[in-house]
């Protein structure tokens, strides 16, 4: 797909930082909607969506086959 698979300009890119020491999934089968703790931040298309714990806005478009 064009434009997608690298870090470069004008491209488009979802880029995640985690700690990798305290990465952790904390859903569960009652509770899915939870986020997973040791995400310092996303970025979906070169904007910042989730940082300091909180979803900022929702970005991007699904991809499909």
């Amino acid at each position: 797909m064009k434009g997608r698979g690298v870090l470069e300009e004008g491209a488009f890119a979802d880029i995640t930082v985690i700690d990798a020491a305290t990465i952790k999934g904390n859903a569960t089968v009652e509770n899915p909607n939870q986020f997973s703790s040791g995400i310092d931040l996303v970025m979906v298309n070169g904007k910042v969506v989730f940082k300091g714990g909180k979803l900022l806005e929702r970005s991007g478009v699904a991809i499909k086959n």
